[in-house]
Order: structure tokens, then sequence, then C-alpha cells
């Protein structure tokens, strides 16, 4: 594995965390805007409307910790492959520096 491969695949990595943290404001954003158009319209009076702003709340919530823990489990295998690239990055650089000593049976 190449020194500009190793680059490259960082620098994609990169850019898809910044991309998905982009998504991840953006939806911030668009259940706000529900959210404010649901208060400004809702008549809390009404026992379906209260009913709705719960489920509202509670699914989001939900969603909102599902979401944090499939963050988690990618950012720790995240870590557990360039850990491996590091360590093979290691390995190849001692390797190549080595002579080969191994006989030929």
């Amino acid at each position: 594995m190449t020194t500009d491969a190793v680059g490259a695949t960082l620098k994609h990595v990169e850019r898809n965390e910044r991309n998905h943290r982009l998504a991840i404001v953006a939806g911030a954003a668009l259940e706000a805007v529900i959210l404010a158009a649901f208060l400004l319209v809702a008549d809390f009076s009404n026992r379906t409307h209260l009913l709705l702003l719960m489920l509202f709340a509670a699914s989001l919530s939900l969603f909102v910790l599902v979401a944090m823990a499939l963050g988690t489990f990618v950012n720790r295998h995240t870590l557990r492959v360039l850990t491996a690239v590091e360590m093979l990055r290691g390995e190849l650089a001692t390797s190549t520096s080595a002579p080969n000593h191994r006989t030929r049976t």
C-alpha cells in the first residue's frame, strides 16, 4: 500500500465525514421547521394534537439515540481500520528496509 493511496483514502474519509455532518445539520434544521410549524398550527386544547406532539417528540428522541449509537459504532470501526492501516504501514516500512532472510526448502 503506497503513501499516496493512504492519503487519498484518508481525504475521501474526511470528505464523507464532512458530508455526513452536513446531512445531520440539514436533517436537524428540517425537523426544527416541522416542529415549529406544528407548534404554530396546533390547538393544544385538542387532545389529538397533544398526542401527535408527544408521538413526534418520542419518535424524534428515538431517532436521535439510534443515530448517536450508529455514529459511535461507525467511529469505533473506522478507528480500528485506521489502526490496521498504520500497523500495515509500519510493517511495510520495516520489511522494505530489512533484508529478507527466508530460506528455501
